[in-house]
């Protein structure tokens, strides 16, 4: 299963690699330019990791139908407003 995580604060990529490590081994991980900075990820080798240089909901029209399992790191809230109108029904 193709998984994508989303994240745009340090502790939200810290859980982002506790859910790789424990649940899902092969997960993309997109983190914010922000975050990126902070960490300093840009210089380490982290395998799966894509860097957000756009707004979230911007990045998903490009990723969304590329993976079966998104998850979010973030605000409910936000994310609802982010993923209106993604989909047709309940199970598609």
């Amino acid at each position: 299963m193709r998984t994508a995580v989303y994240c745009v604060s340090k502790n939200g990529y810290e859980t982002c690699l506790k859910i790789r490590n424990n649940v899902y081994k092969n997960l993309h991980i997109y983190v914010s330019q922000r975050v990126a900075n902070m960490l300093n990820l840009e210089s380490e080798n982290v395998e799966n990791l894509f860097v957000i240089n756009e707004r979230v909901p911007i990045l998903l029209e490009k990723t969304f139908d590329k993976y079966d399992l998104h998850i979010f790191v973030a605000a409910t809230g936000a994310v609802v407003r982010i993923i209106e109108g993604k989909f047709k029904s309940k199970d598609t």
